[in-house]
C-alpha cells in the first residue's frame, strides 16, 4: 500500500474546441472560448494581466458563459511564457443582481497543462474568486489545466481558488503552491457548497490545503495531493456525503481534519508524517460524524511521538461520533503504541460505542515488532460518564462474549465459553498457544454425568508445563485457562 500511486491525468488546451467535458451531470466546456492574449494579455511574467484576464472573464460572464483560455508559449508568440502576471484578484461573477450572467454561471478555466499555464498570484487575497449574486452561487464552472504560484509577499493570506460563491464546479488538474515558506495561502482550495468535485489537485504550502465549510455536500474530493500544509483537509459545518479517496496527505500537522454532519467517506488514502494526528475526528455536537467511514487508508508516522494515527475527541458534554466505522486500514509508525487513541477526558458511553465498528485493520513498528505487541488504545469505555478508569480497556457495564455448546469432541475457535454436554469422554482441543497469544476459555461441563472432558494442548505444546491434557469429571466444573504465546496456563476453575 504504501507505494499507492495517485493517478495523474492532464487536459489539453489546444482541444478545447472539440472536447465537452462533464461536469456533475450539469456543467461543460462551453463551445465559445476566451484566449485571455486577445484581451491584451502578456504572459511574460512581470506586465500584470490582472484587468486583460479580468475583461475575458466578464466577456464570457456577459455572454452567458465560454472558456477563459491560458495559452502556454508558443512559437508565433515567444515572448509569452505561460506566466500570467496578477496584482489584484480575478473575479467570476457581480456579487450583485439575481440572474445567472450575474452570478458567472459556466464561466470555465483552461490553460495548456500545469507547467505551460501559470498564474502568479497577487501578494496578498485570493487569486480567483468565485462570488456568485444576491440569491444564488455561480454554478457549473470547470477550472482545469494550469498552476498558481504564489512568489511574493510574506505571511498568509487569501485562498489560490475561492469557490465559497460557486457550487457544481469542478477543479482538476491544477497545480497550487509557493516558492517559500514565509508566502503560504490560507486556503489552497476554498468551498462552501454543494456538489463541487476537486481531482488531481496538488497543493503545498497553505494552512489549509482544501477547507470545507458551510453546506459542502454530495462532493467528492479524489487523486489529490496536499504537502506541508497545516490541515491537508479541513472539513467543518453541516457537510455529509463527502468522499475523500485515492488522495495523499502528508508533512503537516493533520492529514484530515473531520468536524463535518454525515456519512461522510475516507477511504483509499495514503496519510503520512503528519505532526499531530492523521485523521482528527472532533465531534462538537450530538450529531457531528454519523455514519463516518474510515476505510482502507495507509498511515504512516502520524502524530510523531504521540501515535495519533486516528484521534477520536469531542468537545464540552456532547456526544463522541456515532456509527463510524474503522475498517482494512493499515497503521505504521516508529515504536510500539496505540494505532487508535480517544482523549481520556473525553469519554463516550458504552452504547454509543456499540455504535462504531473496528474491523480488518493492521499495525507494525519501523523495527518490526510483531503485529500483536501494538495493541488499540481506545482508553476507558465508561457506560456512566462520570466513571474515569485509567486501565488500557474497561467496561462498566454489562458485556456479551461468544458461547457455543458441544456434545463431542471439538477444536476451540474464537468463542470465550465452550459448554459441554457429553454422554462420554470428550476431547477439547486447544489452537496452538503461539498463533493466539492472550486468547483465554473458559469450558464448562454441563452434563450430569460422570464422563470425562479433555482440554488437549496442541501438538508438543504444554498445559501448565505437561503435555498431558487436563481433565474433569464433575457436573458443573469449570476450567478457564490462558495463552501466553507459548503455553496454556490453568488460571481459575470450579
Amino acid at each position: 500500500m504504501k507505494n499507492i500511486n495517485i493517478l495523474k491525468k492532464s487536459i489539453i488546451g489546444a482541444m478545447i474546441v472539440s472536447v465537452l467535458f462533464t461536469i456533475n451531470a450539469n456543467a461543460v466546456i462551453h463551445s465559445s472560448y476566451y484566449d485571455v492574449t486577445l484581451y491584451g494579455a502578456t504572459g511574460n511574467g512581470s506586465t500584470n494581466d490582472a484587468p486583460a484576464i479580468q475583461a475575458a472573464i466578464d466577456a464570457a460572464r456577459l455572454a452567458g458563459g465560454g472558456t477563459v483560455y491560458f495559452p502556454g508559449q508558443t512559437s508565433a508568440n515567444p515572448n509569452n511564457t505561460g506566466k500570467y502576471r496578477l496584482n489584484s484578484t480575478l473575479f467570476v461573477g457581480t456579487g450583485t443582481g439575481s440572474s445567472g450572467i450575474d452570478a458567472g454561471n459556466n464561466v470555465h478555466f483552461l490553460g495548456d497543462s500545469r507547467n505551460e499555464s501559470r498564474l502568479l498570484a497577487p501578494s496578498t487575497g485570493d487569486c480567483i474568486c468565485f462570488r456568485g449574486n444576491s440569491t444564488s452561487p455561480s454554478e457549473r464552472n470547470y477550472l482545469s489545466g494550469f498552476s498558481i504560484l504564489r512568489d511574493a509577499g510574506v505571511g498568509t493570506s487569501g485562498s489560490a481558488i475561492n469557490l465559497s460563491g460557486a457550487w457544481r464546479t469542478n477543479v482538476k488538474n491544477v497545480w497550487i503552491w509557493t516558492n517559500a515558506d514565509n508566502i503560504l495561502f490560507e486556503s489552497g482550495i476554498r468551498i462552501t457548497q454543494y456538489e463541487m468535485c476537486i481531482e488531481d489537485v496538488t497543493i503545498t504550502n497553505a494552512q489549509y490545503g482544501i477547507r470545507a465549510t458551510g453546506s459542502f455536500n454530495y462532493g467528492t474530493i479524489k487523486y489529490c495531493r496536499t504537502w506541508n500544509c497545516d490541515y491537508g483537509i479541513h472539513i467543518s459545518g453541516d457537510i455529509r456525503a463527502v468522499t475523500i479517496e485515492d488522495c495523499n496527505f502528508s508533512s503537516g500537522d493533520y492529514g484530515v481534519y473531520c468536524n463535518g454532519f454525515a456519512d461522510n467517506k475516507i477511504i483509499n488514502n495514503v496519510i503520512e508524517d503528519n505532526s499531530v494526528a492523521g485523521v482528527y475526528v472532533y465531534t462538537a455536537d450530538y450529531w457531528k460524524n454519523c455514519g463516518l467511514i474510515i476505510q482502507n487508508n495507509y498511515f504512516e508516522h502520524n502524530g510523531i511521538g504521540q501515535h495519533k494515527q486516528i484521534w477520536m475527541v469531542r468537545s464540552g458534554t456532547n456526544n463522541i461520533a456515532r456509527a463510524v466505522i474503522i475498517s482494512g486500514n493499515f497503521f505504521s509508525f516508529y515504536d510500539v503504541g496505540g494505532v487508535i487513541s480517544i482523549s481520556p477526558y473525553d469519554i463516550p458511553d458504552a452504547s454509543q460505542l456499540a455504535e462504531c465498528t473496528f474491523i480488518n485493520n493492521s499495525w507494525i513498528n519501523d523495527n518490526n515488532s510483531s503485529v500483536s505487541e501494538c495493541g488499540i488504545t481506545i482508553g476507558a469505555i465508561p457506560i456512566a460518564k462520570e466513571w474515569n478508569s485509567q486501565s488500557r480497556f474497561a467496561v462498566n457495564g454489562s458485556m456479551a462474549v461468544k458461547v457455543i455448546s458441544k456434545t463431542g469432541t471439538y477444536t476451540a475457535g474464537d468463542e470465550t465459553v465452550i459448554l459441554v454436554n457429553n454422554t462420554g469422554s470428550v476431547d477439547i482441543d486447544l489452537p496452538s498457544a503461539s498463533s493466539v497469544p492472550g486468547r483465554m476459555y473458559t469450558i464448562k461441563k454441563i452434563s450430569n454425568n460422570t464422563s470425562v472432558v479433555y482440554i488437549d494442548p496442541y501438538g508438543s505444546e504444554q498445559i501448565e508445563g505437561s503435555t498431558t491434557s487436563l481433565s474433569f469429571s464433575t457436573y458443573n466444573a469449570c476450567r478457564q485457562i490462558i495463552s501466553n504465546g507459548s503455553k496454556w496456563y490453568w488460571i481459575g476453575s470450579r
